[in-house]
Parts: C-alpha cells; structure tokens; sequence
C-alpha cells in the first residue's frame, strides 16, 4: 500500500499532494528544477504557499518547462495529472494548447504524436465559446493568438484531412481569429483548396 505524506510549498497549499506522490524519484527531480526556475524555491518544502492560479493553471506552467526542455516523459506525467486538476475554462483552454503542442513537436519522432496532438487541439478549438469572452478580457479587447486552430488545422493537412482542415480554417475566420503566417487563414484556405484538386 503507497503511503501519503503532506507537503507545503506551492504543492502543499494548492492541494497538490496526489500529484507529488504520483511521481517517480526522476520525476520529482524535473519538478523540482522547473519549481526553482519559475519560482525560485522548492515546490514541497516550507509552510503552505498561498497563490490565486488554480491547481490546472500551476501545472500547466510545469507543462511547459518540460516541453521547452524535450522532456516529454515528464509531460506524459504532467498531462495524465492536469487531467485531474481544477481549473477555470480559460485554465483549461491554456493546458489544451500546451499539451497539443506537446505532441505536434514530436511528429516526427512518436509514432501516435499526431493523434495525440489532434485529440487535444480539437477539444480546445471544441471549448472556444466556452471561453472566447473570458479570452477576450485577458487580451483587453483584442483577442490574443488561438494557435489550436492553426495547429489542427496543419495536423489535418498531414492527414490529407483537406475537408477537415478547411472547415477548421472557416471557423477560426469566423471567431476573427489570426495565425502565425503572412496570408492568414484565408490564405490556408486557398493552399488547401488546392491541394484537393
């Protein structure tokens, strides 16, 4: 049977426990240098620190260390747990996002990444109306870059899912939303369209 132990720090005052026990010994050690590098201290050790993020939106930073590390061994782990993690629509728009592209940067190097990459961008670009507003807010009015749309939208093409990544493209277009190339989404449109003739 595992023992539990309780923690403080940030893990301590944000319930975190069962993440923290969930971990391997090399596990711990990641979290650990992602925990002093983002915070400057240990994520156990201390009293209860007090922060106003929720557990989704704490984890979701660890996420991101390990992604812009290549650990993704490590963000399997964190993913599994975020799943699990309470969080606000908005902290469940930013998780979606970052654990899509964490599989889209392993294409070429996993076997299911695209899968994986598809299953999250879909469920972000799914819950857009759920929070576009709270979005909005965020951005004071201009809505800040939604890469899920484009990203799936690319999955899609890799897939010769030309159809699926049109309609994908006509949405985001229809949000007012913008991607990272010159010619936007209408110009994606217009490869694409190609590409099926």
């Amino acid at each position: 049977m595992m023992s539990f132990h309780r923690y403080g720090g940030y893990i301590g005052g944000l319930g975190l426990h069962w993440f923290w026990n969930s971990l391997s010994d090399r596990e711990r050690i990641a979290i650990t240098a992602y925990s002093i590098d983002s915070v400057g201290c240990s994520p156990i050790e201390g009293q209860n620190k007090r922060t106003s993020v929720s557990q989704l939106s704490f984890l979701d930073t660890y996420l991101l260390y390990a992604i812009s590390r290549q650990d993704f061994d490590v963000a399997d782990t964190i993913i599994r747990a975020c799943e699990k993690a309470d969080g606000t629509k908005l902290d469940s728009h930013f998780f979606l996002m970052s654990a899509g592209e964490c599989y889209y940067k392993q294409i070429k190097h996993r076997d299911n990444a695209i899968i994986l990459a598809i299953y999250y961008f879909e469920r972000d670009v799914g819950l857009f109306p759920e929070y576009k507003d709270d979005l909005l807010r965020l951005g004071r009015g201009k809505m800040p870059m939604v890469t899920s749309f484009q990203r799936l939208a690319m999955c899609y093409e890799k897939r010769e899912r030309y159809q699926d990544a049109i309609y994908i493209c006509q949405q985001a277009l229809e949000h007012g939303l913008r991607e990272t190339t010159k010619t936007g989404f209408q110009g994606r449109i217009n490869r694409l369209m190609k590409k099926m003739k």
